[in-house]
């Protein structure tokens, strides 16, 4: 039965895998993590409930997913199909019996009872700034409603002081009143969804006919919850960069000199080290400045 597990947990950790990566990425996203992290929690909700258990809950957390009548039967639990098949075989050829079937489906709800019971405890599915901030998203613009701006011009007022809100109104208005193909028009060769921070820094260039910024205030507003991270993924990265960069080989660099200056330079550069290549100003500078450090480092030892 260990392999029938294994072949589970297989499955069942490709819906966390896919919520993981989402996470992990690099560009903004916090109007995209009230809708996401539902969407997670509904998806494990699907995979041993019955339908009917869902279908009229207006949210993940009115739903009572412990409770044993609201579940799927045994032959209804999403187990994979290669662990479906594999625990037919073993059935047939008698290798298992009813009860190892049994004990294995009571595994498999106890699994996703406590994942959900998990999810539901430590992730923002009902945080009021991450409802609100959903206006920015292109696609839910129809939805966007005034007072999701207002939520954030009133919680950022020191950081968005003297608004005026006839002007808000305004800019608002036009943001809902633009051209839906205006989206394809920042599309860049094979992409499929322009990041939101390419779409609001385009949206903050357009002008009035007067020079001045359409979205002025929208885009400030914008720009704030932009800024706001969505994982503490980059945080995580750059305490991985440190570990491997400060090893028991290298211990003494200091964080305020050669180890700091080897992760911005990491940071900076996207493509892997092997295909950078620099330009003859970068070395020409770098050069020069060994060579200053070097006769400083000579002057200081003669005396």
């Amino acid at each position: 039965m260990t392999e029938v597990y294994l072949l589970f947990y297989q499955a069942a950790l490709q819906a966390f895998i896919n919520f993981n990566k989402f996470l992990q990425r690099d560009d903004p996203l916090v109007p995209f993590v009230h809708e996401r992290a539902n969407k997670f929690v509904k998806t494990l909700m699907f995979k041993f409930m019955k339908i009917t258990a869902l279908k009229d809950k207006s949210s993940v957390l009115d739903v009572d997913f412990k409770n044993i009548a609201l579940q799927a039967e045994d032959s209804q639990l999403f187990i994979g199909m290669t662990t479906q098949q594999k625990l037919a075989k073993l059935f047939e050829e008698g290798s298992i019996t009813e009860r190892n079937k049994k004990k294995f489906f009571c595994a498999v709800r106890k699994f996703y009872v406590k994942a959900v019971d998990y999810s539901l405890s430590h992730l923002p599915l009902n945080d009021d700034l991450l409802k609100e901030a959903r206006w920015l998203s292109w696609t839910c613009r129809s939805e966007a409603q005034l007072s999701q701006v207002q939520f954030f011009t009133s919680r950022y007022s020191d950081l968005l002081p003297d608004i005026d809100e006839e002007a808000i109104l305004d800019e608002f208005s036009e943001y809902l009143l633009l051209a839906d193909n205006y989206i394809e028009t920042l599309k860049e060769s094979g992409e499929e969804i322009v990041p939101l921070d390419r779409l609001w820094a385009n949206l903050a260039k357009i002008k009035l006919s007067s020079g001045q910024s359409k979205f002025a205030i929208l885009s400030k507003v914008a720009k704030l919850i932009l800024v706001l991270p969505h994982s503490n993924a980059a945080e995580e990265r750059i305490f991985s960069m440190v570990r491997k960069n400060k090893t028991p080989f290298r211990p003494n660099l200091e964080a305020e000199g050669t180890l700091s200056s080897i992760l911005m330079v990491k940071l900076a550069i996207d493509e892997p080290c092997y295909q950078f290549e620099p330009k003859e100003s970068l070395l020409e500078s770098a050069k020069k400045a060994t060579r200053k450090a070097t006769r400083k480092n000579n002057v200081e030892h003669n005396a």
